[in-house]
């Protein structure tokens, strides 16, 4: 899916960044995160509130931002602009802030 598509139809707002991983060779970039399915459109109480989500952000052409495993990295703000798709995430414990940028041609989603 495109980048406002992707934007559209997930709201990350509150979910945990548990890692990200980057192959600049394969052009891939995966963000791993514990979901906040419970603050979707159209969200069904009889389903689990959060859990695994695995975003995979295909022909990857630009990604600035930090890699590997996180511990309770919240994610305030994500959106698309133009090409690419900003994250904002936070560590509230440590008072830590990262600002991630990644331009994709394509989004695979897998949850649960």
């Amino acid at each position: 899916m495109t980048i406002q598509e992707f934007s559209d139809r997930y709201y990350l707002h509150d979910s945990i960044v548990s890692s990200i991983n980057y192959n600049k060779d394969a052009e891939t970039l995966e963000i791993v995160l514990d979901f906040c399915y419970w603050a979707q459109e159209g969200y069904d109480k009889s389903h689990p509130a959060t859990g695994p989500l695995i975003i995979t952000f295909k022909g990857v052409s630009k990604y600035d931002g930090p890699l590997g495993e996180f511990d309770w990295w919240g994610i305030s703000t994500a959106e698309a602009r133009n090409d690419s798709y900003y994250i904002l995430m936070d560590d509230d414990y440590h008072n830590m802030i990262q600002e991630i940028i990644i331009t994709p041609t394509d989004i695979d989603v897998k949850g649960i």
